[in-house]
Formats: structure tokens, C-alpha cells, sequence
């Protein structure tokens, strides 16, 4: 996909990332970063809303909690530069699961980890669409 001379290097660091307002999207855009390399002058903007969602999967007879699913939804929408109208958008989803312990201090190192992983698991899939899609976007923005 990224060969020389291929359509999707077209993209690469002419995208804005999106704004970190948290640790989460601070590691989103890390990944995508990687992914899509940062342009000083960009032509294209990416708008990302994220949200974590988090889901008890194994409670035992006293009420304890020991495994939690973490969901992580990105609605994510490409525009070219000045525009309004998004080139292309979607929503991607990622899950992943961890043990709680009783250690409080364990869980939430845990429970850090794997939204970070889930976060750059996100950038991956995102900017993966967008690389696959370079050519098509960049003929509807007139690239």
C-alpha cells in the first residue's frame, strides 16, 4: 500500500490530526501520527470523537468484578481543508478485555494498558481505510 510512487503515499503528511484532549486521544493521535506522518501545511483534516465504553463480564457469587471488557468507538471523519462537506467517514470499533485484581494499584495500570493498545489499534484501523482510500479521496478533493 505504501510502495513508491503509490497512490496512498499521497496522503502522507498532508492530513491535520485531530486534538488531544485526553490520554486517550493523546495515544490515538500518536498512532495515527505514525500511520500518516504530520504536515506542516495539511490539505486534508481528520475529525475523530471517541468513547469508552466498559462492560463487567464475570462477577462472582459476592458481587466481585475480575473481568471487564473495554469497547472503544471512534466516529471519524476526513475533510478536506476549509470544507465542511466530509470526503469519506465512518465508525470503527475495537475490544479488548482485562482481569481485575485486588490489587487497586495492578487494575488500573491494567486497565491504562489496554486503552492505550486500544487507542493504537484505532489509529491503525483509521489510517489504514484512509491509505486504502487515497486515490478516491484524493480525486473527490480535486488533488
Amino acid at each position: 500500500m505504501l510502495a513508491e510512487g503509490g497512490p496512498s503515499r499521497t496522503l502522507l503528511g498532508r492530513v491535520a490530526l485531530p486534538e488531544v484532549r485526553d490520554r486517550f486521544s493523546y495515544h490515538l493521535n500518536r498512532s495515527l501520527a505514525e500511520q500518516l506522518g504530520e504536515g506542516g501545511a495539511p490539505e486534508f483534516r481528520l475529525e475523530v470523537g471517541t468513547r469508552l465504553e466498559r462492560d463487567s463480564l464475570a462477577i462472582t457469587q459476592d458481587d466481585a468484578i475480575t473481568r471487564i471488557r473495554l469497547t472503544a468507538v471512534a466516529d471519524w471523519a476526513l475533510y478536506r481543508a476549509g470544507t465542511a462537506e466530509p470526503l469519506l467517514g465512518e465508525r470503527t470499533v475495537s475490544q479488548s478485555g482485562y482481569n481485575s485484581t485486588a490489587s487497586l494499584f495492578a487494575t488500573r495500570e491494567v486497565s491504562r494498558d489496554v486503552e492505550r493498545r486500544l487507542a493504537r489499534d484505532l489509529g491503525e484501523r483509521i489510517a489504514r481505510r484512509l491509505l486504502a482510500r487515497a486515490e478516491t479521496i484524493a480525486a473527490a478533493a480535486g488533488s
